[in-house]
């Protein structure tokens, strides 16, 4: 036979590759019940070590939610409430006037339903007329105290009232959501902030520093 023939005959580089990698596989497959718990204790370490990163990053408390949604930035402090309310920083990164659309925000409880929302300064059985937009110029920040409503009618006046239900998290993954239609860059976009209020911490009581 040539030499040529015998140069074609020996297994090439990735034949060997694949012999060495199905060689790992099968030593992985067969580790022994040491090897795998230390895996599985090495998976779990990275586990917290992720958790206690997402801490550092989301607050002490665990109570405190940020968003960057390009023009607009906003943060979220989740108060401990019969209903939870929640302390809104908005910054309007924007070179236009930003407008918050009040009347057409809603907030999603943990069970799904859907109710309205008031702001700072519009008192409970307000008429829903008197909740105006809020008009936030270039480049300025906001600050306000946002809490969960429901409409009805009384004395034939349809009004915001303190919700009839809304349900606490009872488990750490339960979530509410709030939905803020703001016209950005002269367009009307629909923010949803999802707030996972299982993961916030009893401590976080209602600051009266909002009132």
């Amino acid at each position: 036979m040539s030499r040529g023939g015998e140069q074609a005959a020996r297994p090439g580089a990735g034949w060997c590759a694949w012999l060495a990698a199905a060689a790992l596989a099968l030593a992985a497959a067969c580790a022994t019940p040491a090897q795998e718990a230390a895996y599985y204790r090495g998976e779990e370490l990275r586990d917290q070590l992720r958790d206690v990163s997402y801490q550092l990053d989301y607050d002490t408390d665990a109570n405190l939610f940020h968003f960057d949604q390009g023009p607009v930035s906003l943060t979220v402090r989740v108060y401990v409430d019969r209903h939870y309310r929640f302390g809104l920083t908005l910054h309007n990164r924007s070179d236009q006037p930003l407008l918050i659309a009040w009347n057409r925000a809603e907030y999603l409880d943990v069970a799904g339903g859907v109710h309205s929302l008031v702001h700072r300064g519009v008192g409970w059985y307000s008429p829903v007329a008197v909740q105006r937009p809020t008009l936030v110029p270039p480049g300025a920040g906001y600050q306000d105290l946002l809490m969960p409503a429901d409409r009805r009618v009384v004395d034939g006046v349809l009004r915001l009232v303190p919700p009839a239900a809304t349900p606490a998290a009872s488990g750490y993954y339960d979530s509410v959501t709030l939905v803020l239609p703001m016209r950005v860059e002269g367009r009307w976009r629909r923010y949803r902030l999802v707030l996972q209020v299982g993961m916030v911490s009893p401590e976080a009581v209602y600051d009266p520093w909002w009132d």
